[in-house]
């Protein structure tokens, strides 16, 4: 169960990563974290945001 959790944990964090360096931003990882929420639902783009 634990390593569900890891495993999920870092697959995430890996998407994330691999999305900041996609979008060359500059925001980090946390950054893009706290806008998922914001732009689950929405279609705006992360330029936007």
């Amino acid at each position: 169960m634990v390593l569900i959790q890891i495993y999920t944990t870092l697959t995430v964090y890996l998407l994330l990563a691999y999305q900041k360096f996609l979008s060359r931003l500059g925001l980090s990882v946390q950054q893009l974290f706290q806008l998922i929420p914001l732009n689950l639902l929405g279609t705006t783009s992360l330029r936007a945001s």
